[in-house]
């Protein structure tokens, strides 16, 4: 296990490197929007943090393998309730992305964070209305409006004139 996680860390850390050395600088283009320069907060901004933020985890995870050499815990397998929610996870979120090219970002959002909440046990639902409101405005006010980044209007055009 030591040396899975080791190895884990070393790619998380390789893949950081590719996303800052080459895919973030050629495939996400900054915009001539009139106040964007190329340091200040823009298309690329989000994904440098998420790359920094990959890199560092896996930093951590080799260095806390390596610290604890000599124990080996194995991760218990997966059940067939396990496999289930797994798979419900993916066609959840191949769903999403299908649904908000019709809809939008708003909408589908919304009820996605409903869905997996619902998926992983939360059943009260004044909780569920709260953080998925307050996620789907949320994000899109940080990516839309902070960060500039265009976001799918779909064929509700309601609820993006914040």
């Amino acid at each position: 296990m030591r040396y899975r996680d080791i190895k884990l860390g070393i790619i998380m850390m390789a893949f950081s490197l590719f996303l800052f050395i080459w895919l973030i600088p050629t495939k996400v283009e900054i915009f001539a929007l009139g106040t964007f320069a190329e340091a200040s907060l823009g298309p690329r901004s989000f994904p440098y943090m998420v790359a920094g933020v990959i890199g560092a985890i896996g930093m951590l995870i080799a260095i806390n393998a390596y610290r604890k050499a000599g124990i080996y815990t194995e991760a218990p397998p997966l059940t067939m309730h396990g496999n289930i929610r797994v798979l419900s996870v993916i066609v959840a979120s191949v769903l999403y992305l299908w649904l908000i090219t019709l809809f939008g970002y708003m909408v589908p959002t919304f009820a996605a964070t409903i869905g997996f909440m619902l998926l992983f046990g939360e059943r009260r639902w004044w909780l569920m209305l709260t953080i998925a409101a307050v996620t789907a405005v949320g994000l899109y006010v940080i990516f839309g409006k902070v960060f500039h980044m265009l976001m799918p209007h779909g064929m509700i055009d309601l609820f993006y004139d914040l």
